[in-house]
């Protein structure tokens, strides 16, 4: 390692805390969108459980319970996230973020270096890499961010491998492909995996020696020991997702096609000022879409396209560069509905735009060499080089003059486009637009302003030829400006943590009798920023977004709720709560008394004959009129009925019934166990009573009743294969009601019920988890002392 390798590794070390410095130094920490909303909430209940020595499989919090740990993005078994198993949250977040950024900047660094990059040609790419507006945003999507962190690792050590062969490398490599897995996001890692056996592939066709066979051997060993290393979290993700409503009923044409790019976000890579004038729904999906390199890392990107000397390095590159954006694109192509009806996996997958991972790393490997090759001229290609300048020069001029023809217009302009498409436009409104395009202007000169600055920076290396370590140091120092800059225009989303209390309409909730025995539904609230001009400080921006009480907030709390946030949620409860979905008023559905719903979270005022308005602040809050609590007993001379589960006409089926109270309704799989029970059918009016409710932990409920007729203990919780009932210290079946609920039969008397999860693909993934582990250990035991590791 030379002198300069230290020093840029001792800068890269010090970036993240330049480019998230509020983190660090003005005690703030990130919450924009899916912090608040997703990761904090499923941190907070995993690292208080993991404390009290209880494995987080089951979150009661969200969607009438659902699976925890079998979710991926709570990430319990990634090594990173025992920080919050010991600290505070913010605290943890500062630590991971920190350490996700340096690790990815420095093993792309090191990769790089592999491939005989310049120690600045690494370091120049490596800021593109780590610290463009992509990467950056994904700080508060800990799921992807927590997998792209260990690409640059996966593809260093299969680079070292495949050069030395040594052995410790190879298992290296499995290493940080097994920490990617554990990162939380199994598409985002499938895209890993994919760029890592692209590697492999150039490997194979394209090497010197091209040995298939090897090549084929490694991936198969590689793959093979992967998936037993991380089964401990593959095998109760495959169940959920197998049990899941993506898997269930899959996604819709629509859904599927709003997050592919579209070409407002293909025009924002080259030019990213345009964002300021883009649709609010476009800017949305920019977290996921778009790549901001810097106009000088797109104009040395566009370099290095054209001056690597090895060809088929080059053209097999650009090809999979070619085939990332079509896919990145396709969504918005004529024939892609007919691709969508007859390709069924795509009904399966959102945000196949996340692919783009693949599209930046080309983007930054063919930068990288750019930036080599610029200091590397001589007279064969000096006219070359001298094209792209002259090209750029003239892209500037025409760029500029545009911005002074939008800028000396600009009264007429704004003139004509209210006149043309909004005539009855506010004052307000009006003010916002003049606003909003000085805010575009502004933008617009500086990208110039560094468009100029990178071409007269190129002009003195082509021209003058100043190629010394001044310069290139100038250019990394222009890409840091440019990146930080941009990252902090667009992103001021920072909060004290100590902000994040409870408010008003939380402290009515929790402060009512029994709530521990109901539910509130607060589902996704349209639209949370439509106040953010009110806001006087952060204390007042965080405040509005609890109080909105976004689905997965109230889990902060311990207070439950019927909605959720989540792409993954059991599909038997979706399609239950899609009998309520249909109608405007679902709180006066009969079936809807089945949630335990006391409190109903509203942005707008709600009618029905079953709700009363009990506070209006900046939610309004409605008290449902007859809630049942989470448990209940329904005697047996109630009607019982069958139905397939599987039957897509479920919703005609329950249609005609007016009282669930009244009709039982069982999976026809259970209907042949049911019919066998030994039941006394003699009723006695009022004499069955739960005397309470209790939740040991988030993995089991305990239930004591008297009850004098025989019939069904129901608990609102969704069935799950995993789940196991005793009855009196006796496991007993396990039914499922109403497409989605636990019951259990019982006998009249004093019963005491336990309702316990354990999941089962757990225990085996532990097993094989366990056992892989040994076997690698032994083996590296074996080689070492053979000496020959």
């Amino acid at each position: 390692m030379s002198k300069k390798d230290k020093i840029y590794i001792f800068i890269l070390a010090l970036l993240p805390f330049c480019f998230f410095y509020p983190m660090y130094f003005l005690n703030k920490i990130m919450f924009w969108l899916d912090m608040l909303f997703y990761f904090m909430p499923m941190r907070e209940i995993c690292s208080q459980n993991i404390k009290e020595a209880i494995l987080p499989l089951w979150n009661p919090y969200i969607f009438c319970g659902n699976p925890l740990l079998a979710n991926m993005q709570s990430a319990v078994f990634y090594p990173l996230t025992i920080f919050y198993y010991v600290f505070p949250f913010d605290i943890a977040l500062r630590i991971g973020t920190y350490l996700t950024f340096f690790i990815m900047s420095i093993f792309f660094y090191f990769y790089l270096r592999l491939n005989n990059i310049s120690e600045e040609g690494s370091v120049f790419s490596s800021l593109i890499f780590s610290y463009n507006y992509y990467m950056l945003i994904k700080a508060v999507e800990l799921a992807d961010i927590n997998v792209l962190m260990w690409l640059p690792a996966i593809l260093y050590f299969a680079k070292k491998y495949l050069l030395q062969k040594k052995i410790y490398d190879l298992f290296f490599l499995i290493f940080t492909l097994s920490l990617s897995f554990l990162g939380g996001h199994l598409q985002v890692f499938f895209y890993v995996y994919l760029l890592l056996l692209l590697l492999f592939f150039y490997e194979i066709f394209y090497s010197q020696d091209k040995n298939f066979s090897f090549i084929m051997k490694i991936t198969t060993f590689v793959t093979l020991i992967l998936l037993f290393i991380v089964s401990i979290q593959l095998l109760p993700t495959i169940k959920f997702i197998l049990n899941s409503s993506r898997n269930v009923l899959g996604l819709d044409l629509s859904e599927n096609i709003s997050t592919y790019l579209k070409l407002e976000q293909i025009l924002l890579f080259f030019f990213p000022f345009l964002i300021k004038i883009f649709s609010a729904k476009a800017n949305f999906y920019n977290w996921v879409s778009l790549i901001n390199i810097s106009v000088t890392g797109l104009l040395i990107f566009f370099i290095g396209i054209q001056t690597i000397k090895n060809i088929k390095f080059k053209n097999y590159w650009l090809i999979i560069l070619t085939f990332v954006l079509f896919i990145c694109i396709a969504g918005n192509l004529p024939f892609y509905e007919f691709i969508f009806k007859y390709f069924k996996p795509l009904k399966y997958v959102r945000y196949v735009v996340k692919i783009n991972i693949i599209l930046l790393f080309i983007i930054c490997f063919f930068a990288a060499y750019g930036f080599d090759n610029i200091f590397n001229i001589n007279e064969n290609n000096y006219k070359k080089y001298k094209k792209f300048l002259f090209i750029f020069l003239w892209i500037f001029i025409f760029l500029l003059v545009i911005l002074i023809f939008l800028t000396y217009f600009k009264t007429p302009i704004l003139k004509f486009y209210k006149d043309t498409f909004n005539p009855i436009i506010s004052f307000e409104k009006i003010y916002d637009m003049v606003i909003s395009y000085n805010y575009f202007l502004n933008y617009f000169l500086n990208y110039l302003l560094y468009f100029f600055i990178s071409i007269f920076i190129l002009y003195l290396i082509i021209i003058k030829k100043m190629i010394n370590i001044y310069v290139k140091n100038i250019l990394i120092l222009l890409i840091f400006l440019y990146l930080f800059n941009f990252f902090n225009e667009q992103n001021n989303s920072y909060i004290n943590y100590n902000e994040i209390k409870e408010t008003d309409i939380i402290s009515i909730i929790k402060n009512t009798p029994n709530i521990s025995n109901k539910r509130i539904l607060s589902p996704g609230i349209i639209n949370p920023f439509d106040k953010i001009f009110l806001f006087e400080n952060d204390a007042q921006f965080i405040n509005y977004y609890i109080e909105t009480l976004y689905p997965n907030v109230p889990t902060l709390f311990k207070i439950r709720n019927v909605d959720g946030f989540d792409s993954l949620f059991i599909g038997n409860f979706h399609k239950f709560k899609s009998l309520m979905s249909i109608s405007e008023t679902p709180w006066e559905n009969p079936f809807f008394k089945l949630f335990s719903t006391k409190y109903i979270i509203a942005k707008k005022d709600l009618k029905g004959k079953n709700i009363i308005l009990k506070d209006k602040n900046i939610s309004y809050l409605y008290e449902h009129k007859n809630s049942s609590d989470i448990a209940f007993f329904i005697p047996f001379n109630k009607n019982i009925l069958f139905l397939d589960y599987n039957n897509k006409n479920y919703k005609k089926f329950f249609e005609n019934i007016k009282n669930p109270f009244d009709n039982l309704i069982f999976d026809v799989k259970d209907k042949n166990y049911i019919e066998k029970l030994e039941m006394n059918k003699k009723f006695k009016i009022g004499n069955n009573k739960i005397t309470s409710i209790l939740q040991k932990n988030i993995n089991e409920y305990e239930i004591f009743i008297k009850n004098e007729n025989d019939g069904f203990l129901i608990l609102t919780d969704n069935y799950y294969p995993g789940w196991e009932a005793y009855i009196n210290g006796k496991k007993v079946k396990l039914l499922n009601v109403f497409l989605t609920f636990k019951c259990v039969f019982l006998k009249k008397g004093l019963n005491n019920v336990k309702f316990i999860f354990n999941d089962n693909s757990l225990t085996a993934g532990i097993f094989l988890s366990i056992l892989v582990f040994l076997f690698i250990l032994i083996f590296i035991f074996y080689r070492n002392k053979m000496g020959i590791i």
